[in-house]
């Protein structure tokens, strides 16, 4: 006789890239056990590059609709995990924060399903560089950051990887020279000829680019010592903004 079979109930989300619908379900056992293995790894950076894999497979195994997980937005698989957390496990969290008045921790209340992707007015993909040159700019995908960005410092030389990751094009009035088509020493001549002015069109662009941000106001309730024997409430008011999945769960 066959065990009984537990249906798992399903949802949708909206891809904030695409504004595409996609059909998703809770994370289970087994996708909570890949989650707790990452956090087994002792190497910081392994274990950072472990929790983006374990992030990886939760929503490739979760998601149905999906193009290639590789190549979206790092802000989309932010924004999906942060959405299958809350249907899977709880739509609120609560990470703590130290005080920066008393040092005391004060224990933040987060409502995941209140979480939204910020964008900009206006994306600025087409960065025009002279009268006659322009380069074509894509966002950052996933692929890019778990090999170029997870778990390292970041340096000028990481600057100019992300940045040749990113080019989807240089053109002229005539011409289309796509990456594809050049070595990266090719691409990265061609980005030191840039003058200053050039290059902060292009640093503009990852400025510009959609993040998951959620800010919290908070009062420290803690209380401090004012004497011998009297303790006050810190009473210290602030604001953070958390802007990474790591920032939700600490």
């Amino acid at each position: 006789m066959a065990l009984p079979t537990i249906v798992t109930p399903t949802y949708t989300l909206e891809q904030p890239s695409t504004g595409k619908q996609i059909p998703f379900r809770p994370f289970l056992v087994k996708e909570e056990k890949l989650l707790l293995m990452a956090t087994e790894v002792e190497d910081e950076v392994e274990a950072q590059h472990e929790a983006v894999r374990a992030i990886r497979q939760v929503i490739e195994n979760c998601c149905d609709g999906l193009d290639n997980i590789d190549d979206l937005p790092l802000f989309d698989l932010e924004y999906i995990f942060l959405q299958l957390r809350a249907k899977s496990v709880g739509e609120v969290v609560e990470p703590v924060i130290s005080c920066p008045t008393c040092g005391s921790d004060i224990k933040l209340k987060i409502d995941l399903t209140k979480v939204k992707v910020t964008k900009p007015k206006e994306p600025m993909f087409d960065i025009r560089l002279t009268d006659d040159i322009g380069i074509k700019m894509k966002y950052p995908s996933f692929k890019v950051f778990q090999s170029r960005l997870a778990g390292r410092d970041f340096s000028m030389e990481q600057l100019f990887d992300v940045l040749i990751d990113c080019i989807e094009c240089i053109y002229t009035s005539e011409e289309i020279h796509t990456p594809k088509d050049y070595t990266r020493k090719e691409l990265s001549d061609f980005l030191d000829s840039l003058t200053q002015a050039q290059f902060r069109k292009i640093q503009k662009f990852f400025d510009s680019i959609p993040r998951v941000e959620h800010k919290v106001k908070y009062t420290c309730k803690n209380k401090v010592r004012t004497g011998d024997t009297t303790s006050d409430t810190c009473g210290h008011k602030g604001e953070i903004v958390l802007s990474t999945v790591n920032d939700f769960f600490v």
